[in-house]
């Protein structure tokens, strides 16, 4: 049951990075096709920052929990230097729950702006796009990557 929910977990994180690959292909080519159309068309495209920001809030997304399940986010090992293995293995422990712990608060937060948005009528300034799926849009994310740092502590074990 353990090793199914940890196959899930990670074919989930790569579904959703691939939801961000495809936002950052499809970033890349509307940014080329609005410098295409601003300095040699001289027709720039209307609300292109909007889409822009929203897709790489979308590329942003997909990679945090794929680099938290590669190990490829910027860490510093100064646990590796000077403590006991068993001393290590406490505080890495620690150090997965402390993080468990912030990701909760902030999801908890992005919940709250998406509710606020949703209600209040929170929208981009150009095309008018609401703020709220951004918000959900990236509370997968980080949710994904709060079930990665569970998975791996349980892995571990």
């Amino acid at each position: 049951m353990i090793e199914r929910s940890l196959r899930s977990v990670s074919r989930a994180i790569d579904v959703w990075a691939g939801f961000g690959g495809v936002s950052l292909l499809l970033l890349v080519l509307l940014t080329g096709l609005g410098v295409f159309f601003r300095y040699v068309l001289n027709m720039p495209i209307n609300g292109l920052r909007d889409v822009s920001q929203l897709l790489l809030l979308c590329c942003v997304s997909g990679a945090i929990p794929l680099a938290g399940k590669r190990g490829s986010h910027v860490a510093v090992d100064l646990l590796d230097i000077s403590f006991s293995p068993r001393l290590q293995k406490w505080l890495r422990i620690l150090i997965a729950a402390g993080c468990c712990v912030l990701l909760a608060i902030l999801l908890f937060a992005m919940a709250r702006q998406a509710s606020c948005g949703f209600r209040c009528g929170q929208f981009t300034p150009d095309l008018a796009i609401p703020f709220w799926p951004m918000y959900v849009i990236l509370g997968i994310g980080v949710l994904l990557y709060l079930l990665q740092i569970a998975a791996d502590r349980k892995s571990r074990e």
